[in-house]
């Protein structure tokens, strides 16, 4: 389900502060400005990042993917929650298989 933008965020907007509404999204909502921009231009707050577990410290759909035996696919879905390099993501996993 979407999440629409803050209310004061939508009224920058309406009054064509578009620039500032990118910059509220930064300082409040602690978005990157990438995310702020996007957020800005798509009406809508992205998604949360998912939890991550305590039992591995791995999030669920990675841990999903390790069970299934699909390490590339581990590696991949870290990378998307986590926004770790390719090379870092792979330790990871690495890690948790031995």
């Amino acid at each position: 389900m979407p999440i629409p933008l803050p209310d004061d965020v939508r009224r920058l907007l309406s009054k064509g502060k578009r620039i500032e509404a990118i910059r509220r999204l930064c300082d409040d909502a602690g978005l990157s400005l990438k995310d702020a921009a996007a957020a800005v231009g798509s009406g809508e707050m992205p998604a949360a990042k998912p939890p991550i577990t305590t039992d591995t410290g791995l999030p669920p759909e990675v841990n999903e993917a390790l069970a299934a035996g699909n390490t590339i696919e581990a590696i991949k879905r870290l990378r998307e929650a986590t926004g770790l390099d390719l090379k870092q993501a792979k330790e990871i996993i690495d890690k948790s298989r031995s």
